[in-house]
């Protein structure tokens, strides 16, 4: 692992980023992985961005197999900022897909915007949108131990019924099913 830190955030760059950058670049073409690589970083920009203007310092940005992790620094936070901040990157990366459509831009390149953007939405507890789902549970009156139980509901339920589209809509690709695998599993071994 590398670490090291730029104006006191701690910069962790796991084994597992590079091994799965490298198995991608051997499987797809240079354009796509420009492209889905140019959505990642506007995404986790868009987050930076929403936490520089709400105030929410980042404790620690992580590289890792599976995507970048921000991790704020602990503190006094509202809902509505952990909310705005968690779906800033979802929703960049959907004006963009809007934007890129609408001039009739790079198609390739409006659509790792919103397959990017849509992802990340679903809620799954890995997700932002599973964050943000947690964070609008937090937000009501319902009971802890009930917010849990509706959530592991929905994390859990979420990944089953994607692989049932998956199947209806006569998905092939590997990484689809590895995704929705790894959202269902990650729910159990957190």
């Amino acid at each position: 692992m590398i670490v090291f830190r730029i104006a006191g955030t701690e910069i962790r760059v796991e084994f597992g980023f590079f091994a799965v950058c490298a198995l991608l670049s051997a499987m797809g073409d240079e354009s796509t992985l420009l492209y889905g690589f140019v959505a990642v970083i506007f995404h986790e920009t868009a987050h930076l961005a929403a936490m520089f203007f709400l105030r929410i310092k980042a404790d620690a940005i992580v590289f890792h197999a599976c995507g970048i992790r921000i991790i704020p620094r602990s503190g006094l936070s509202s809902y509505g900022r952990d909310l705005a901040m968690l779906l800033a990157g979802p929703f960049a990366n959907i004006i963009l897909w809007a934007a890129v459509s609408y001039f009739h831009g790079n198609v390739l390149f409006a659509q790792a915007q919103l397959v990017l953007g849509v992802l990340n939405l679903l809620p799954c507890r890995r997700l932002d949108g599973g964050a943000a789902l947690c964070c609008i549970m937090s937000m009501t009156n319902i009971s802890f131990s009930t917010g849990e139980r509706i959530l592991r509901t929905v994390f859990v339920t979420a990944p089953i019924l994607l692989t049932a589209a998956g199947y209806f809509a006569d998905i092939t690709n590997f990484t689809y099913y590895a995704l929705v695998l790894y959202l269902l599993f990650s729910e159990f071994y957190r």
